[in-house]
């Protein structure tokens, strides 16, 4: 049992004063007291001694980070005082005159009954009972052997081995059975499979933006920019821009008005000037589609949903990397597909309104490791929805429809070809099924540069807070031992 810094009483709240606080709050649940606090690290330190027959005690002499002087506890004195049988006082402590002990904490006597420990301080001693008594009904920390699990699970962490402690579940071929799910979620698990585990697995609800309350989040911006090309698309009559132009406009308001039906009431003048962008960013979209189609100008659907209640069923089998086969449900919405002019060949695609930076990996590897499956698996449901349209003529590419130059709008330019792409969308499926089949989980950061010792996939990461500082450096001592096949999909140049 390691003591840290205890600073001396006195040190009120400048803001709101501790006499304040108790008028308020006479039982100091919501604001506590100076005194409060202390009673509470005296419980901990009680506990903690509680856990164990057997504790080494010691002082911490660095505290590096203390901003103030800090001193031992008198309760840490009072044990130390017991064991030798004379009193200690904290000058000798922090002068390393008192080395650390072992004790037996005999569980039904007062740590502080020993009041000579308590003059240094001038504190005020209120009567006690005992550790055992008062909190062995609602603590229960089961003796030698919760500390001993404490220690096997620190010592599994910090080692190199992948374990229990860091997202090795066992096998949970449960959650494969009849599993219908999307292409973000099998994302989700490429990206950090800790991060699936928290959410899919778990159903543990991510810390929401706060920012979002105050602003037009992103996904509110992506779900009016997608009402509102689906809505000219699909109701436009000419290609003429310059007739299709008040249509346009109509379109465009008839989103506002039942976006803001939805009790959405963002500050007025930011709501108006984000109509105004969106409006103007949107128009000069509508005037490059065409270049930007190329050859797929001919008829298009768009809205085309899949795996759900409103949609055609699109189920596959996957071949898992041990040799067995699951029976893969994918649901899902195409934003558009569309023909050449002849019918003859097919493009699926997808909106974005962000920035291109995430899906350049694209370019070299149409699934991106298995953290861009949306196109691939939006590809493999169109393979059911249009049984006609020959494999070699089945191209995608995800649309940037604020990048104002036609070309660099697509990514990939040269578009991904389904006749290229089956094998390798396959080998990806098997590893993230594989993966949840046997219940690997690591807590995978990506590369290092987002901030201090916090990975790219940490960005923006709703599960950010249940990971530790140090998830870079431990990703990196694991990802050995973690499955091969998994560390090949994400990193295959370390696991080459």
């Amino acid at each position: 049992l390691s003591e840290t810094a205890y600073q001396l009483g006195g040190t009120d709240h400048p803001m709101l004063r501790d006499g304040d606080r108790r008028l308020l709050d006479p039982s100091s649940e919501m604001l506590p007291t100076v005194r409060t606090r202390q009673d509470a690290a005296r419980k901990g330190f009680e506990i903690a001694l509680a856990s164990s027959a057997r504790c080494r005690l010691y002082w911490n002499r660095s505290n590096i980070g203390d901003t103030s002087d800090s001193y031992p506890s008198p309760w840490y004195l009072a044990r130390l005082s017991r064991k030798l049988g004379q009193p200690v006082n904290a000058e000798s402590v922090m002068a390393g005159e008192v080395d650390e002990i072992v004790v037996e904490p005999p569980l039904a006597e007062s740590l502080l009954s020993d009041m000579a420990v308590w003059e240094p301080y001038g504190a005020r001693l209120a009567s006690t009972t005992s550790a055992a008594s008062e909190y062995g009904a609602t603590v229960s920390l089961g003796g030698a052997g919760s500390l001993s699990s404490a220690k096997l699970a620190h010592n599994s962490r910090t080692s190199t081995r992948f374990t229990e402690f860091d997202g090795a579940v066992g096998p949970l071929d449960e959650v494969l059975a009849g599993m219908s799910t999307s292409a973000s979620r099998l994302e989700s698990y490429a990206v950090c499979p800790y991060r699936y585990f928290i959410g899919e697995v778990l159903g543990v609800e991510g810390t929401p933006d706060v920012d979002d309350e105050f602003t037009l989040s992103p996904m509110a911006r992506g779900e009016i920019v997608h009402d509102i090309l689906d809505g000219y698309v699909r109701r436009r009559e000419s290609d003429d821009l310059a007739k299709m132009s008040g249509l346009f406009r109509e379109v465009c308001e008839d989103v506002f008005r039942k976006f803001e039906s939805h009790d959405f009431a963002p500050p007025a003048l930011l709501w108006s000037l984000e109509k105004r962008n969106l409006v103007r960013r949107l128009d000069r979209w509508r005037r490059i589609e065409s270049r930007a189609l190329d050859l797929f100008t001919g008829q298009s659907e768009v809205e085309v949903q899949f795996g759900d209640r409103d949609g055609a069923e699109v189920s596959f089998p996957v071949r898992l990397m041990d040799g067995r086969y699951v029976q893969l449900d994918i649901r899902g919405r195409i934003d558009r597909v569309a023909f050449t002019e002849a019918g003859n060949a097919m493009a699926v695609m997808d909106y974005k309104t962000g920035g291109t930076t995430r899906y350049s990996g694209i370019n070299k590897d149409a699934v991106d490791r298995g953290t861009n499956l949306q196109i691939p698996l939006y590809m493999k449901a169109v393979r059911t929805l249009f049984p006609n349209v020959a494999p070699d003529s089945l191209f995608g590419f995800y649309w940037f429809v604020f990048e104002s130059d036609a070309k660099r709008s697509l990514v990939p330019q040269e578009m991904i070809e389904w006749s290229v792409l089956d094998g390798r969308l396959n080998e990806v499926l098997s590893t993230i099924l594989q993966g949840i089949s046997e219940g690997e989980f690591p807590a995978n950061p990506g590369r290092s540069g987002y901030q201090s010792g916090v990975g790219e996939n940490c960005a923006y990461c709703a599960y950010d807070a249940a990971c530790d500082s140090g998830r870079v450096s431990t990703w990196v001592a694991k990802r050995r031992s973690v499955s091969p096949s998994y560390v090949t999909m994400v990193e295959p140049e370390v696991a080459g």
